[in-house]
């Protein structure tokens, strides 16, 4: 019984233990967090001296359900990630693409935002559409393929007939009319 409160005591101190071990990048609840941005609607947008925004907005959720202090430091981009580099702010809350070299220099949070580009065209009418049907089905690839196939059903069509023809009289006929019935 004694070597069973002896683990057990063992066991709850380590935890204890390992649950104390600071981090260097852990932030203290003192610590106030230099947090860098730049406009970029509509993740961040300032009007005078108000900013909002989804990344601002979610920036403040997440600061407030973990309890962190933080200040804003208004900068331009190319500052922001020089500073991000050297120390000068702890977060960017901008919008960045990814790219190797950032990666090597920086940490990412995942995505949580993903766009998609698209190409806006005039619609076109009924008669629009026939004509382009009319001018693909006169294409010259298209007509050259046509050809090719219509030769190849003949050829078959021809050699069936010129080998069932005097075995089989009732269904291929002599002259053009047995090429046709073989086609």
């Amino acid at each position: 019984m004694r070597l069973q409160w002896s683990f057990l005591f063992f066991v709850l101190f380590s935890i204890a233990v390992r649950g104390q071990s600071t981090d260097d990048n852990s932030f203290s609840d003192s610590e106030v967090l230099k947090v860098g941005y730049a406009t970029a609607p509509p993740f961040v947008v300032q009007e005078d001296t108000v900013l909002r925004g989804i990344n601002i907005w979610l920036w403040k959720r997440v600061a407030k359900d973990l309890g962190l202090e933080f200040e804003l430091l208004p900068m331009d981009f190319s500052n922001m990630l020089d500073s991000l580099e050297t120390g000068g702010i702890d977060i960017s809350i901008n919008p960045l693409t990814i790219t190797s070299e950032r990666s090597k220099k920086m940490e990412f949070t995942h995505s949580f935002y993903a766009s998609n580009s698209t190409v806006a065209v005039a619609e076109t009418s009924s008669f629009d559409k026939l004509l382009d049907f009319v001018r693909a089905f006169f294409n010259l690839n298209f007509l050259k393929g046509l050809g090719i196939l219509l030769l190849i059903i003949f050829l078959f069509g021809l050699a069936g007939w010129y080998f069932e023809r005097r075995e089989n009289p009732d269904h291929f006929r002599s002259g053009l009319h047995g090429i046709w019935d073989g086609l």
